[in-house]
């Protein structure tokens, strides 16, 4: 099935054009840096009108980046696209995820929604497969999705968010996160680097249960606290591995 072009309509009211134009300028200092000038043109008319004069002068996946309207149906138009890689789709699963991008290209959480669920469903799936055909060949691309990686990659994100106060999209998708963490099975012996860190990853936040010690003097770190209740009291009162109850055990044990 063709997915028809977006209503872009509300590209030529001048208000929207004048709010635009206040985002444009730090992108278009960003984009001189390592783009020719035609590019950058050409850009800057996708930004306003959703139109591309040349495709072949643009780089794969601007497209995404540039395009006026900020939705699933507007993705799903864009990645049926040929000229797209299908490597594509994982790259911006991955971006979606980590928060690449949301400050230089979304404006507001809404939209930084939009786009970590467009990838992502509600709880963890194995393999996350495109909503459109993509590329030439216009096949369904499936990413497989290894839990224990995207665990680590989600911890991270959330260390980060509980030692600065570094914003994350997760905070607002936590039955992902913990989807996850109950799919993580046996993680007592670290076959290899990414068990070792999830072991370290469960460890470290059940001890901040006890002692939550920020690295940056955090004016508000209720979110924080809440998500290390929410941490220990999942797996105290879920069925999670054996593993990860142990590393509770052993935790609530040294503080009796």
């Amino acid at each position: 099935m063709t997915i028809n072009q977006p209503d872009l309509s509300f590209t030529k009211k001048p208000k929207w054009i004048a709010e635009r134009e206040t985002h444009w300028g730090p992108i278009e200092g960003f984009l001189k840096e390592n783009n020719r000038k035609k590019v950058v043109e050409q850009l800057k008319k996708l930004f306003f009108t959703g139109v591309i004069d040349n495709p072949e002068d643009v780089r794969e996946g601007f497209a995404i980046l540039y395009y006026p309207l900020q939705t699933a149906e507007a993705w799903d138009y864009l990645f049926q696209d040929v000229r797209l890689n299908p490597k594509c789709f994982k790259e911006f699963m991955n971006a979606s995820l980590m928060g690449s991008y949301n400050e230089k290209f979304f404006w507001d959480d809404e939209a930084r929604l939009r786009f970590f669920d467009y990838f992502h469903p509600a709880t963890y799936q194995s393999v996350i497969k495109s909503r459109v055909p993509i590329g030439r060949e216009q096949k369904i691309v499936g990413v497989d999705v290894d839990v224990h990686e995207l665990f680590v990659l989600m911890c991270g994100c959330m260390g980060n968010y509980l030692r600065r106060g570094l914003p994350t999209i997760l905070i607002h998708r936590l039955d992902y996160f913990f989807s996850c963490l109950n799919e993580l099975g046996d993680i007592s012996e670290p076959t290899m680097v990414t068990i070792d860190d999830c072991n370290n990853y469960v460890e470290r936040f059940t001890r901040q249960y006890f002692n939550f010690t920020p690295k940056t003097k955090l004016d508000d770190d209720s979110e924080q606290k809440a998500f290390l209740v929410r941490f220990y009291n999942h797996i105290a009162n879920n069925p999670v591995h054996p593993s990860i109850k142990a590393i509770w055990q052993k935790v609530l044990d040294e503080h009796d």
